[in-house]
């Protein structure tokens, strides 16, 4: 069976839903570049698990095995929210090891 890599963008982002009503994120967070997802980021997350699985089931490629996640929050959700959709776990490096991504996503 084919299988492929997915690569994708985190969900919509907390900060820029401030911004829209006129008030500054990064102005009142303890970490003002960790900005997490919106109630919507979270559902793109949750969307973007079920169109892998149906891209994968249309296109006769294997079930994903593995989400790897940048460790920012808005990826971690968006990754949370996307394995849980496909039924499997998010692997993600520590932080500060962002170089760990690339190497991980090749160790198949």
């Amino acid at each position: 069976m084919r299988r492929a890599v997915f690569i994708a963008r985190h969900g919509e982002r907390e900060d820029y839903e401030w911004i829209s009503r006129g008030v500054s994120w990064q102005a009142q967070a303890s970490r003002p570049w960790d900005t997490p997802l919106t109630k919507a980021g979270h559902q793109q997350g949750a969307a973007l698990g079920n169109g892998i699985a149906e891209h994968c089931k249309t296109l006769g490629l294997a079930p994903v095995t593995r989400v790897i996640s940048s460790p920012l929050i808005r990826c971690v959700q968006t990754a949370d929210a996307a394995a849980q959709q496909l039924g499997v776990t998010t692997t993600r490096p520590p932080p500060h090891h962002t170089t760990t991504v690339a190497a991980a996503a090749f160790d198949w």
